[in-house]
């Protein structure tokens, strides 16, 4: 192998130094990691089948279309609302060009995961595209947590303090009224 390409800016004994090891030990090991590196690009022993193997492609039920309408409709569920504090955004990698990051609000969920998945599955209000001709749910709970759009995040305290919604004001009137009672 020719390392004349792979010239590091900093010599050897500088590495073995900033390493904080004894140079001989340092000498050794960088010795052995130059052949094990060497034993990897050129396998020729075949005993690493590992880095010859190709990645499994994976298989979902979820189609790229069912995705997009799975978003869509998790957006405009009414238990998802944007964040009341106004600096709250979130960096999310933009689906058109995935290099570039666009600064999104955050949205933050009222109910949990498992009450949006019971939302999805109802007959009225849910998605009709989530079961397949069999009737079968295709979006389980668990994969409904993997799918979810990035900027959505569960309310913390800080949020539901400030939150203002009939549920929330009821709850916090009861738990006072307990408290004080």
């Amino acid at each position: 192998m020719n390392d004349t390409n792979n010239k590091s800016q900093f010599s050897t004994r500088q590495r073995i130094a900033a390493l904080g090891m004894p140079y001989s030990t340092g000498w050794r090991r960088l010795r052995e990691g130059k052949r094990q590196r060497e034993a990897l690009a050129s396998n020729e022993d075949r005993k690493i089948m590992w880095s010859q193997l190709k990645k499994k492609k994976g298989y979902s039920k979820v189609s790229e279309q069912l995705r997009k309408e799975l978003q869509e409709w998790i957006l405009d569920h009414p238990s998802v609302v944007p964040s009341p504090i106004t600096n709250e955004t979130l960096l999310i990698a933009d689906p058109d060009n995935p290099t570039h990051k666009k600064r999104v609000a955050k949205l933050l969920l009222e109910i949990s995961i498992r009450e949006l998945h019971n939302d999805l599955l109802h007959e009225e209000r849910g998605l009709v595209t989530v079961r397949n001709e069999k009737g079968d749910v295709l979006i389980s709970d668990t994969a409904l947590r993997y799918l979810v759009p990035e900027q959505l995040r569960r309310m913390t305290k800080r949020h539901k303090q400030m939150c203002g919604c009939e549920v929330c004001i009821v709850a916090n009137m009861l738990q006072a009224s307990l408290l004080f009672s």
